[in-house]
């Protein structure tokens, strides 16, 4: 959350987790971490749904994939979805390289039906819209492809409440062979990052042993790198 703190001076650090912190207290669902939510994280991700490519592009940046297609909407909510989401995006910042360099986030949107947009309410659209623009998330680009002609309307909306930097990352594609063109191909066919996922669950396992009940902690985790990240979650 404190990335590259350098290029800040402190009250610029402290408003960026002023601001920060206020959304995770007014998303709770999205930040409540439970056994039962963070089985069902795993689970989402070992789905092949949402996951973390194990390559870097050419930029060293990390390659988080969303593959609409392997979603099973009658399974998975879309707090299921952005809690995953929250915890490998703190998980990832953990690297050095990825503060750096950055995210690059690719929507594959080839298969999304009627069911699909139906988990994604405008309320919804609004808290994403909020989270990446408080959070020093490091999102560089976010690409979407293969939009069909019912998302239209929805990408329109999502590049409505996004502000003017996050506009220009957010580059809709109307099919796979445009994404190719700025995306390296050969990195789609490498198999995800177990390492993000095993990061995850030590992550789980130190919460579990803090004794706090039902109340909002704050956690500074080493990774196995030794690098430090900062956690928000409520326990139960």
């Amino acid at each position: 959350m404190f990335l590259r703190a350098r290029r800040y001076v402190m009250p610029k650090v402290k408003e960026l987790y002023e601001r920060s912190f206020l959304f995770i207290k007014q998303n709770p669902d999205i930040f409540i971490i439970n056994q039962e939510s963070f089985d069902k994280s795993l689970e989402l991700y070992d789905s092949g749904a949402i996951v973390v490519m194990k390559e870097r592009d050419a930029f060293g940046r990390r390659i988080f994939l969303c593959a609409t297609r392997k979603l099973d909407t009658s399974k998975f909510t879309v707090d299921d979805i952005l809690t995953l989401i929250s915890i490998i995006f703190y998980t990832m910042l953990s690297e050095e390289e990825t503060q750096k360099n950055g995210i690059v986030f690719i929507n594959d949107l080839t298969e999304l039906s009627i069911n699909h947009l139906k988990l994604f309410p405008y309320k919804m659209l609004k808290n994403f819209s909020s989270y990446v623009n408080v959070n020093a998330i490091r999102v560089k680009e976010i690409y979407a492809v293969g939009v069909p002609s019912i998302a239209v309307q929805l990408f329109k909306a999502i590049r409505f409440v996004l502000d003017d930097k996050n506009k220009n990352r957010l580059k809709v594609m109307s099919n796979v062979s445009k994404m190719w063109e700025v995306v390296d191909q050969n990195l789609m066919t490498k198999e995800q990052d177990l390492k993000i996922k095993k990061v995850v669950i030590i992550y789980w396992n130190s919460i579990k042993l803090c004794s706090c009940t039902n109340k909002v902690t704050e956690f500074n985790f080493e990774s196995e790198n030794g690098n430090e990240f900062f956690i928000v979650a409520k326990i139960f």
